[in-house]
Order: C-alpha cells, then structure tokens, then sequence
C-alpha cells in the first residue's frame, strides 16, 4: 500500500515537472521558409540576434542578411519591432510573433557542419 503511494506520488510529481516544459516546445520551420519571418511564427528581437544567428563565416552573411534597407530576396527574415512585436518578454534572439516570448531560431546553414 505505501509502495503504490510513493509511485502514484513520483509520477503525478514528474507531471507537474514536464508539464510546462512540454508545453514550450521548440517550433518546426519548414524546409521551404527556414527564416526567422512572419510566416514561420518568428522575428529578431534586435540588429545583434540576426547578426548572431546569420554570422556565418566571419560575420560576411550579416551584411546581406540582416540589413534593414534589404528587401526579400535579399533579406528573409522580419525584426519584432517591424511587425508591431513586443520585446517585453523576450529576452531570446528569436521570438514568436504570436505571443512576444522566446522561441528556437532557424538553423543557418553556414553553422552546420
């Protein structure tokens, strides 16, 4: 009778534990759209994240990637401030257009390798 207590008390205690990291789970981005954009439920919280995440070999893609004044093809990617996103609440180099809070930033793929 205690054995079943303490098992039935371990697992409803690793429920609440994963719960909430289950519930924050990273966001696929589509081979087709593997850019931190609108479409993909992305945007830099600042000039810095999309340099950090496009740097590439000696930071040379951030000079096209990352350039404001660019528009798509050039530039794929969105900053929060430009879709009307709040950065209040993230502090992360991408964030989720829908709700303001961090999320996974696309692979670049200069970085894989």
């Amino acid at each position: 009778m205690q054995f079943t207590t303490i098992v039935a008390t371990a697992i409803l205690a690793g429920s609440a534990i994963a719960g909430p990291l289950l519930a924050r789970q990273d966001q696929p981005f589509t081979e087709a759209n593997n850019n931190c954009n609108k479409a993909s439920n992305c945007c830099f919280s600042s000039d810095g994240a999309c340099a950090r995440q496009n740097g590439g070999f000696l930071g040379f893609n951030t000079a096209f990637l990352c350039n404001r004044k660019d528009a798509p093809p050039i530039r794929n990617s969105n900053y929060c401030d430009e879709l009307g996103v709040s950065v209040a609440n993230c502090t992360a180099d991408c964030c989720r257009v829908d709700s303001g809070t961090g999320r996974n930033c696309p692979v670049n793929p200069s970085k894989i390798g």
